[in-house]
């Protein structure tokens, strides 16, 4: 059977004469005035000679549509939905509907849903048919409709978004107030860098949607975020109705192009830290599930320690030592309080630094697997250095300091920190759980006074340890760690680090900059949209934005 075209009568009797002038013996090249060769003008009265009918191109102009353009005349198509056949190296693509346009010389396709980024093959199979055996590839949904997340309010929308780039194993999509320069870029970075050294490091990503690439899609974040992930994604369509959310059932990221051109940062955009970051959440949401909350000095340190596994060094760095970074004054390593990217920071050195006693970056990946509850790192870390987690801690802290080459105190070539870390800005310090700070020791002989009893001390100078009270660290600094190992998250007892008994000296910290920029990158990295994170992402939009 065929569909076949509304053609007006003196159409198909104009065709029937032409037809019958072609079979004529010698009709084309002899008698008559103005005889010609083939494909030329000649005694049909002057038109041209009907072009053999043939498909010449085909596209997809959202997820549910293909077109195939056609070239030369014809009455009619095949009407069968398997003549049609869409096939891709992730697999067929069924028909449900077939259209026929003769003024348009087009055949539309109503397809069940495109997988993105795919190279399909339209062939068409109809013995007897001027097209049969015809076949064009064409690259899926031009276009394509997103649920995304308003961040002023966390309400969902739909937008539809054009494919920029497509790569082995990444596609990005973008909206109009979103196109920027540097796809094509973030692209390459993803492929040969990104994705095969995370995947390596941690776990293997998922293909939810079965097309074997993650989607990036890019939006005007309004100044709210430079990316984010949404793990809802990871639900299917059916689960996510039962829930009550929306979900595009894919391996999939948000980024603010624009945002990251002109926001907060001004760095420009690039690839080097949002991608990463934001990945490395995507796999996270692999091993680690959907409905329970993150402990995210685990999720969010370790995000920032794929930074370091795609580039060798996080360029954030610097921020660990500098002044405007608050650590001085103490911040919790495990209790997050989503005010400022002092604990991003804080929480790459320590892995990084946990990291280096393991072996190096691929220990990232043991750490990774861990669920992040202190309790579990701590049995870890008593079962793969024999010291648990506040041992570990102040022997980081230490290595921050002394930065020795090789061992305990140093971070064997993971890191060069370009300094010292900022000590305190006055002589005793309340500390939090896992809070440590460095006490100014103006003289030698200096013993803390007052302490908590959960707070442990050691004096560093030059490039040794002193491990004994009255430290002799002229010069150098006392650190103060609150090791309290049963903290409470949600109401956190504060102890004091106590003072060492000596004229408090000041340090040379301008206390102009004290807070100043203490967000800096915090405004890039939202904590995943998931329903048990809903309240920490509140908390850093607050901290990142102020309401």
């Amino acid at each position: 059977m065929s569909l076949r075209a509304a053609f007006p009568l003196a159409l198909l009797v104009c065709v029937s004469v032409a037809c019958a002038e072609d079979e004529s013996p010698g009709g084309s090249s002899e008698g008559g005035s103005g005889g010609a060769g083939a494909g030329e003008q000649g005694g049909n009265g002057g038109n041209p000679v009907p072009t053999e009918a043939q498909m010449v191109a085909a596209s997809a102009p959202d997820e549910h549509t293909v077109v195939a353009e056609l070239e030369g005349t014809l009455e009619e198509v095949p009407d069968v939905l398997s003549a049609y056949e869409l096939s891709s190296d992730f697999g067929a693509l069924p028909v449900t509907s077939i259209d026929f346009d003769a003024a348009a010389n087009t055949i539309t396709l109503t397809t069940e849903k495109q997988k993105l980024g795919v190279t399909y093959f339209l062939t068409i199979k109809h013995p007897g048919s001027p097209l049969d055996q015809d076949s064009k590839q064409f690259l899926s949904a031009d276009t394509a409709t997103f649920w995304a997340t308003d961040f002023a309010d966390f309400s969902d929308f739909e937008v539809v978004a054009t494919r920029l780039a497509v790569g082995e194993k990444i596609v990005f999509y973008g909206t109009d107030a979103s196109y920027i320069d540097g796809v094509d870029e973030a692209l390459d970075v993803f492929d040969n860098q990104i994705f095969p050294k995370e995947t390596a490091v941690f776990n293997a990503m998922g293909d939810l949607d079965g097309n074997g690439k993650m989607v990036a899609l890019g939006l005007d974040g309004h100044g709210y975020y430079g990316g984010y992930f949404g793990p809802v994604n990871s639900l299917t369509q059916e689960e996510a109705e039962q829930l009550g959310f929306k979900t595009n059932s894919m391996e999939m990221l948000y980024i603010s192009f624009p945002d990251l051109v002109d926001g907060p940062s001004g760095n420009g955009w690039s690839p080097e830290q949002v991608l990463p970051h934001e990945f490395s959440h995507l796999l996270y949401n692999e091993s680690h599930g959907l409905f329970d909350s993150d402990w995210s000095w685990h999720n969010e340190g370790l995000a920032e320690c794929a930074v370091h596994v795609v580039h060798g060094v996080n360029p954030s760095l610097w921020f660990y030592t500098h002044e405007s970074s608050m650590l001085g004054d103490g911040q919790s390593l495990v209790i997050w309080e989503y005010s400022n990217y002092s604990q991003y920071i804080q929480a790459y050195v320590f892995w990084t630094y946990v990291a280096s006693r393991l072996g190096g970056v691929p220990n990232y990946g043991d750490l990774f697997a861990l669920d992040g509850d202190p309790a579990n790192i701590d049995a870890f870390l008593q079962a793969e250095l024999g010291q648990g987690l506040a041992a570990t801690q102040l022997d980081f802290m230490t290595a921050a300091y002394l930065q020795q080459p090789t061992g305990s105190y140093g971070f064997d070539g993971m890191l060069q920190l370009g300094g010292v870390p900022q000590l305190a800005s006055s002589a005793s310090v309340d500390l939090p759980p896992f809070t440590g700070v460095l006490l100014s020791a103006p003289s030698n002989g200096v013993s803390p006074i007052g302490a908590g009893g959960s707070v442990v001390h050691r004096g560093v100078v030059d490039s040794a340890p002193d491990l004994v009270a009255p430290f002799d660290v002229a010069g150098g600094a006392v650190i103060a760690l609150n090791t309290d190992p049963n903290p409470d998250p949600e109401n956190p007892a504060e102890q004091s680090s106590g003072t060492l008994g000596a004229a408090f000296a000041g340090n040379p910290r301008s206390s102009a900059l004290r807070g100043g920029g203490s967000n800096n990158e915090l405004w890039k990295h939202p904590p995943p949209l998931k329903p048990a994170n809903m309240d920490a992402v509140r908390a850093w939009r607050k901290a990142a934005h102020g309401f």
